[in-house]
């Protein structure tokens, strides 16, 4: 009869587990063998374990995020149909966690996850701790909103100012520009000067074209700022583009969620028709750009302003298509809009009311779209010096050459003996500075000999900006751009221009720049290859960024399009009337964050009835076609069997404005695997189901010690052992005994610390 004791014994060069060896897989190595007579039996008489509280993933466990208005039965937003945000998918990577590695791994799957910039990076979890007996309680998590960007168009962003190498190649035209030696040959489309804060284009297209019968879409090289630290900030967030300068061609400046021209041609995957086929050549078609916002002016004739969206439509017999949506802002209805003439704006239009620019607000998941009256208009003028060589006349409404940005401003001159001995202001034109030269044009007064200078006094203050799409209290979908939603809560402006030397002025472009920010990126592709004309071929897979948008893409889109088609973001055509319905927004209400912007956290599956619409069911989460709904953590993050955690029932108390909590109601299920002690050294003959093979098990730990307790030093005593024969005939000299505790699948368990201690008893076999 023997009484062994097997541990993990100190080790002086094992410090990981506080000294030890692994507690799961340890040797003893005898210096006298160890004698088992014949016929002999095992058992074992007590175990010794240190239990940590831990929890496991598994590759099947996930949640959700949401980040929107609550919906609330009876009120506005009644189910997901009603919100044009979705909840997103939570994956924290698999394997075994204590309290505070668990902590850590929500806090960083979550802050990898696609909320957009407003939470991108930027949660945070921590424990709920007892005041009273200071023990673990629960997890919060807090969810703190980001407020206005900084405007990094100006040299007061310091290092996060826009330069060069933030504009991006943004359509397959520019990539080609790029890379033709006949073209550009390694010179870009466009140019930035930080200085002058000008993005000039560099390319001319000799037969200026527009895309389709309805001139919908512009055709020319495309540039986009991806700014390093990620898209247009959402709260009051400004993209301000100068388009006065822009003299001999058209312009087209929007917003576009994040994109590459290396994959489909910057094009969405939903979009099932080939974006670059349909009408004109291929050179042609090659010049698409993808917007999901945008405003364009074409020269020709009087000129035009137009203004797009894509959008999707859906017809009275559910037939569904992806296309450009015009918005006639210029019509009676659009109530919210600032230019009611029953006409789109013509060249006459801009120059009379003095519009230099565009701006682009983000209020919410609200765009706006205004003109930007520049001011700015000369209103006195000194005639510094006459000059000499001009020819005799008086001259009305003479024309000047652009000075800095200005342009547009007349005079009137008398020339006296070659001397300009009268000049006075006839219009004062915009975009002038104080300082700027006016110079006469010599086609007019004849060519002088150069010394002529008359100086810009004074010039007038900006004017009021001019809604064109703005809802106000008209949200009918044919007036006003879709909400913003995951796919599009990422924008980034693109700008195509179309003659060589004109140029736009970027003067605002709100982005967040704190440290968290940092870590965002933007989609590419894993193939780069060109074609025959140095076009991007298209081919491969996208390479996700930080977006919603190029997270969920893939070859079918059916994410995206599931998602796109929520009615409250769908711009439908029902019976061919296009843009019927409202849409609903949730703004800033004045405020440096979304008033009814709130966390919900999907933890299990969401009721559902096959025969209905899962937009007019489903509150938070609507998965796929056929991916299903697999939330499943509700009892691990400590809120026991509610599906769905919102912030009216487990908010914080001490919210308020951008921070808001949700707050579990306990500690969480820790996850306590069955675990069994495996001799490897003795002849035992035990059979494992689960493996369906011959096993060395001996001993089944069982999962409460007899104090209740599952985790921690633990001792198990058996008070009635369960003896194994070792059906050996002879007698055994045992060197060394190898001890594993494993799990049902014989793998060593991963829960275990500090030291272990099985003891064996081994006797004659009882007959």
């Amino acid at each position: 009869m023997s009484y062994v004791v097997v541990c993990n014994a100190e080790n002086e060069d094992t410090f990981s587990n506080g000294g030890f060896s692994d507690p799961a897989s340890f040797t003893n190595f005898y210096k006298s063998p160890l004698q088992i007579e014949p016929d002999s039996e095992v058992a074992v008489e007590s175990v010794k374990i240190d239990r940590a509280d831990k929890w496991s993933v598994k590759d099947t466990d996930t949640f959700f995020v949401y980040y929107g208005p609550e919906q609330i039965s009876g009120e506005t937003y009644e189910d997901s149909g009603d919100v044009p945000k979705n909840a997103v998918r939570i994956k924290i990577a698999k394997g075994a966690y204590n309290k505070d590695q668990f902590t850590a791994a929500i806090k960083r799957a979550i802050n990898k996850a696609p909320l957009g910039p407003l939470l991108f990076n930027n949660c945070d979890v921590v424990d709920l701790v007892d005041e009273t007996s200071n023990k673990f309680k629960g997890f919060q998590f807090k969810f703190t909103s980001r407020g206005t960007g900084e405007n990094v168009a100006t040299d007061e962003a310091g290092t996060n100012e826009l330069v060069n190498s933030m504009f991006q190649d943004a359509n397959p035209s520019a990539v080609s520009f790029r890379n033709d030696p006949a073209q550009g040959n390694g010179t870009p489309a466009y140019s930035y000067d930080p200085v002058s804060k000008r993005l000039a284009c560099n390319v001319t297209k000799a037969n200026p074209k527009f895309f389709g019968n309805t001139r919908s879409r512009f055709l020319a090289p495309a540039i986009k700022i991806n700014h390093p630290q990620g898209p247009i900030a959402p709260i009051n967030g400004e993209f301000i583009a100068g388009f006065h300068s822009v003299k001999g061609g058209d312009w087209c400046i929007g917003l576009s969620r994040p994109t590459t021209p290396y994959w489909r041609s910057g094009f969405p995957s939903f979009i099932t028709t080939n974006p670059n086929g349909g009408g004109g050549n291929a050179a042609d078609n090659s010049e698409l750009c993808y917007m999901d916002y945008w405003i364009q002016y074409k020269r020709e004739g009087s000129g035009s302003l137009r203004i797009w969206q894509w959008g999707g439509t859906t017809s009275a017999a559910g037939v569904e298509n992806w296309g450009p949506k015009e918005l006639k802002y210029f019509e009676a209805g659009n109530t919210g809009g600032g230019h009611i003439t029953g006409t789109v704006l013509t060249r006459a239009d801009i120059n009379t009311l003095g519009a230099t620019g565009v701006k682009f607000l983000l209020d919410g998941d609200e765009l706006k779209l205004r003109l930007v009256v520049g001011g700015s208009a000369v209103t006195a003028i000194t005639l510094v010096n006459g000059g000499t060589g001009y020819d005799d006349g008086t001259y009305t409404n003479v024309p000047t050459a652009d000075s800095g940005l200005g342009r547009g401003a007349t005079l009137d001159i008398t020339v006296n003996a070659g001397v300009i001995t009268v000049a006075t202001l006839h219009q004062g034109g915009f975009g002038y500075q104080s300082g700027d030269a006016l110079i006469p044009a010599t086609t007019v007064i004849g060519a002088g000999n150069g010394d002529l200078e008359i100086a810009v006094n004074t010039i007038s203050s900006s004017g009021a900006d001019i809604n064109l799409i703005s809802a106000g209290s008209n949200t009918l979908k044919k007036y006003n751009y879709i909400p913003l939603h995951n796919g599009t809560e990422a924008l980034v402006p693109v700008v195509q221009l179309n003659h060589f030397d004109d140029f736009i002025t970027i003067d605002h472009l709100s982005v967040y720049t704190d440290a968290n920010m940092s870590k965002w990126k933007y989609p590419s592709a894993t193939n780069t290859s060109l074609d025959a004309l140095y076009r991007p071929l298209g081919i491969g897979t996208i390479i996700s960024g930080s977006d919603w948008y190029s997270q969920n893409e893939d070859v079918t889109g059916n994410k995206l399009n599931f998602n796109a088609r929520r009615p409250s973001i769908a711009y439908q055509i029902v019976g061919g009337i296009g843009g019927a319905g409202s849409f609903i927004y949730s703004n800033t209400d004045g405020t440096s964050y979304i008033s009814n912007y709130v966390p919900v956290m999907v933890l299990g599956e969401e009721d559902r009835d096959p025969d209905v619409s899962d937009y007019d069911q489903i509150l938070y989460y609507i998965p796929d076609p056929g991916e299903g709904n697999y939330a499943n953590m509700g009892r691990n993050l400590g809120f026991g069997s509610f599906s769905t955690a919102v912030w009216s029932q487990f908010g914080g108390s001490e919210d308020d404005g951008n921070i808001t909590t949700l707050n579990s109601i306990e500690a969480g299920a820790f996850t306590v695997h069955s675990a069994f002690v495996r001799i490897n050294d003795l002849p035992i003959q035990s059979f494992n189901g689960a493996t369906s093979s011959r096993s060395n098990i001996l001993y089944h730990i069982p999962r409460f010690s007899s104090d209740g307790r599952s985790f921690g030093e633990l001792f198990f005593q058996s008070p009635e052992k369960t003896y194994i024969a070792l059906n050996n005939t002879d007698k055994l000299m045992i060197s060394q005994l190898a001890v594993d505790i494993v799990g049902r699948n014989e793998r060593l368990v991963n829960d275990l610390q500090g030291a272990s201690i099985v003891c064996l008893h081994i006797r004659p076999r009882k007959k």
